[in-house]
């Protein structure tokens, strides 16, 4: 191990500590790093970590609370504000992406390391704030299935956040935004309102053209369903978005029971 020497105060070494602590633990997962990694990374001792931190369940817990108190203040806020409209789902998701990307290495360790939480107190256990989120953008009722929705839009947050930086570059304002507009697609797919028209009965895999209006009728967006024919129920089903204020989603498609996608 090399020491370097570098001055600092003691804020400015915590500091240090736990902005090195959490690159490590999400890189190589919190067991396998140790507080000698740490050390050598900052430049002082093992025992000037622990001058510092008691311990390395102690050096965790630092770590993961900034995050866990934006993360809380976030939910706090926008929860009691009561039930969100559409444009306020919008505007919670982004926020919620900023949080995320502002914390973003302990984010990803919560998310890629599973084993890290038991080494948690139980009033920082992400869980509980997964449950919130899922309230909170579920709470109008316009959903049929309020905890897929919510659970889905989470999801398609969580997972870019996690990936490797190089991967998915999170500092782009545009890319921020791309995580927000799957959000919201992914929580308006638990609200669509199916309405039987008439049944179907393609004799092979067919696919059935599904157009999607956006605000520039001279370029429809569209692509196609692919269904599987080798079951009986067959219904073509009509769904519809429809936000106050915002563009429609129309597309008609023949369902058997499972949906498979072709993009």
């Amino acid at each position: 191990m090399t020491l370097r020497m570098v001055r600092r105060t003691g804020e400015q070494t915590r500091t240090e500590l736990t902005r090195v602590a959490a690159d490590k633990f999400r890189l190589h997962g919190y067991r396998s790093v140790t507080l000698e990694d740490i050390a050598d990374e900052v430049g002082i001792t093992r025992a000037a970590v622990l001058h510092y931190f008691g311990s390395k369940a102690e050096l965790l817990a630092a770590v993961v609370r900034p995050f866990m108190s934006a993360l809380d203040a976030l939910l706090d806020r926008v929860g009691a504000a009561g039930p969100l409209g559409v444009r306020q789902q919008r505007a919670f998701f982004a926020q919620f992406v900023d949080v995320l990307c502002e914390h973003r290495a302990v984010a990803a360790l919560l998310v890629r390391d599973v084993n890290t939480h038991e080494f948690l107190a139980e009033d920082m256990q992400i869980v509980d704030r997964a449950a919130r989120f899922a309230r909170i953008v579920s709470q109008n009722g316009q959903s049929r299935a309020p905890a897929v929705g919510a659970l889905s839009a989470l999801g398609a947050v969580l997972r870019p956040v996690a990936a490797p930086d190089e991967l998915v570059d999170l500092t782009r304002p545009e890319n921020r935004q791309i995580l927000v507009e799957c959000a919201v697609a992914a929580l308006r797919a638990s609200m669509v309102k199916p309405a039987v028209l008439n049944a179907v009965a393609p004799s092979s895999f067919s696919e059935i053209p599904m157009a999607a209006k956006d605000q520039n009728p001279e370029s429809p967006r569209s692509t196609t369903l692919a269904v599987p024919t080798d079951r009986s129920a067959r219904e073509t089903l009509a769904f519809h978005y429809a936000d106050a204020g915002e563009a429609g989603v129309e597309c008609s498609f023949g369902v058997v029971e499972d949906l498979m996608w072709k993009i």
